[in-house]
């Protein structure tokens, strides 16, 4: 885990292996993270605890990455990291991700080093470094 503090990452992905695999990934470097199988789980997610970091499959079955990122980004009500995955990525897809700010987007099978790379990445950057110099919290946990 970078630094002291806990940080919390969302994980959406149709896949349990998929959400599995990360969540295995994550959690032993400190990472508190939840899943969800769908769009509509994920904004449950949001609304019952914000998190500070999202790892999101641009196809959900039910909604696309993009419109729930949005979504997250509205109840969260700031800036929120999201890294988007993609078995398939058109060039439509891959501006409505960069659109939305995201990271970036990670093609799958998503090697795991890659992830946890631009998690360590994201929280660098838009919580440890901003934090450092006094600029605040991005995220809309407070």
């Amino acid at each position: 885990m970078i630094g002291r503090e806990r940080f919390s990452i969302l994980v959406a992905d149709e896949s349990e292996e998929c959400r599995n695999e990360f969540r295995d990934a994550l959690q032993p470097r400190g990472f508190e993270v939840t899943s969800a199988g769908s769009g509509r789980e994920a904004v449950d997610a949001i609304i019952r605890e914000p998190v500070d970091l999202v790892v999101m499959d641009l196809r959900l079955p039910d909604y696309s990455g993009v419109e729930i990122y949005h979504a997250i980004k509205d109840i969260q009500r700031a800036f929120l990291p999201c890294i988007f995955t993609a078995l398939e990525m058109s060039t439509h897809s891959l501006q409505d991700a960069l659109s939305e700010d995201a990271i970036t987007i990670l093609p799958k099978p998503v090697d795991c080093g890659r992830l946890l790379h631009a998690v360590d990445w994201s929280i660098g950057r838009y919580y440890l470094r901003r934090r450092a110099d006094g600029s605040g919290e991005p995220s809309g946990r407070g």
